[in-house]
């Protein structure tokens, strides 16, 4: 990117009267965005200022611009995007040795939520979208949790979590989703109550602590009788037949 342009990017922009912070871009500076994905960026910002928009318009214009940065982003090539199964398993398995996560349950985690595929990207009825081999979610714990803040990883590197490289680099993704699944691990109890607060959200934590030393029946009769009937059936469907396959059937009480 030129001298020239960089400098109109720093400057804030103007739109219909009204100034858009030009700091919301300097992730997407910072990674070296090309001038393309910056005028999708800035858009993003203007739709935020529609006053004659609803924001459920909004939403859906976001949405979609966003579908369309992510797809620019997925196209990228990446020193850690590695496209071959055996190097995604690796990834995982040293980033969950880093945190003393059991490589097995790391294994069914990411295989549950993005059955490996880099890049995997899924919207969501609210409006959210998940992204990643962790599937983390643009609005959601792990990355309000880490945004911001430095992570060392099992490569060596440490790294800044921003709005892009929680989505772009396939290591930052996994150790972001392991760490926040450790946490809920460790504060539950099992890997059953944790995935399903992974999986729904930290709000159903007040059921699963009660079950930290239950059976996964239970855990799973319990999650669908507290209205998450949906976490149920992935915990069901999804992840417990994942664990299976990655741990050959054995299953914590």
């Amino acid at each position: 990117m030129s001298a020239i342009v960089l400098g109109l990017f720093v400057l804030s922009i103007e739109y219909s009267g009204r100034t858009v912070d030009a700091s919301k871009f300097n992730d997407y500076m910072d990674y070296g965005q090309t001038v393309d994905n910056m005028e999708i960026v800035q858009e993003i910002e203007q739709i935020k200022l529609m006053e004659y928009k609803t924001q459920n318009e909004k939403d859906l214009m976001i949405e979609e611009l966003q579908r369309k940065l992510d797809e620019k982003e997925a196209n990228k090539i990446h020193e850690v995007n590695l496209n071959t199964i055996s190097n995604l398993y690796d990834i995982v398995e040293q980033e969950a040795n880093l945190i003393a996560l059991d490589p097995r349950i790391a294994k069914t985690l990411i295989d549950t939520e993005s059955g490996f595929r880099n890049f995997a990207h899924n919207g969501n009825t609210n409006g959210s979208y998940d992204s990643g081999l962790a599937q983390l979610n643009n609005k959601g714990e792990p990355l309000e949790h880490y945004y911001n803040k430095n992570i060392t990883l099992a490569d060596g590197r440490t790294v800044k979590v921003n709005y892009v490289n929680y989505k772009t680099d396939a290591r930052l993704n996994v150790a972001m989703g392991l760490r926040r699944y450790k946490a809920y691990m460790d504060e539950l109890g099992n890997p059953f109550s944790a995935y399903a607060c992974y999986n729904i959200g930290p709000a159903v934590k007040r059921v699963l602590k009660n079950h930290n030393q239950s059976d996964v029946a239970t855990i799973i009769t319990a999650v669908r009788k507290s209205g998450y009937g949906k976490g149920a059936d992935n915990l069901k469907n999804n992840f417990l037949v994942k664990y299976k396959k990655w741990t050959g059937g054995t299953f914590y009480r």
